[in-house]
C-alpha cells in the first residue's frame, strides 16, 4: 500500500496530464466488461488533480490518435495498444503492486 501511494505521488508530480489520463483510462478499462467507460470530465479532472479543460485536451489528443472515441461522459476504447503507448510507465509499474496483492 505504501509503495502504491509513493508511486501515485511521484506520477502526479512528474508526468504530463495526458499520460496520466491514458493511465487512468487503462485502469478503468481493466475493471469493466466491454470497452465503454462512463466517466465525466469532472470526475476525471478530480482523479487527475486538474481542470476539465485539461481532460478535454487529453481526450481530444487520444481521439485524434484513434485510441478512444469520446462524447459526453462516454469513452470507448478503440485501440488499447495505442492507449498503453500513450500512458505513462506508472501503468505498467502498477502491475507489480497488483501482482503482490493478488
Amino acid at each position: 500500500m505504501q509503495g502504491e501511494l509513493e508511486q501515485s505521488a511521484a506520477c502526479n508530480a512528474l508526468h504530463h496530464a495526458g499520460r496520466r489520463f491514458a493511465k487512468w483510462l487503462l485502469r478503468c478499462h481493466d475493471r469493466v466488461e466491454g470497452d465503454t467507460l462512463n466517466l465525466t470530465q469532472e470526475y476525471l479532472a478530480s482523479m487527475l488533480g486538474s481542470q476539465r479543460t485539461t481532460v478535454n485536451e487529453a481526450a481530444q489528443g487520444l481521439q485524434k490518435a484513434g485510441a478512444i472515441a469520446y462524447s459526453r461522459g462516454r469513452i470507448t476504447v478503440l485501440d488499447r495498444a495505442a492507449l498503453e503507448h500513450a500512458a505513462c510507465e506508472c501503468y505498467r509499474a502498477g502491475d507489480v503492486f497488483r501482482l503482490k496483492a493478488g
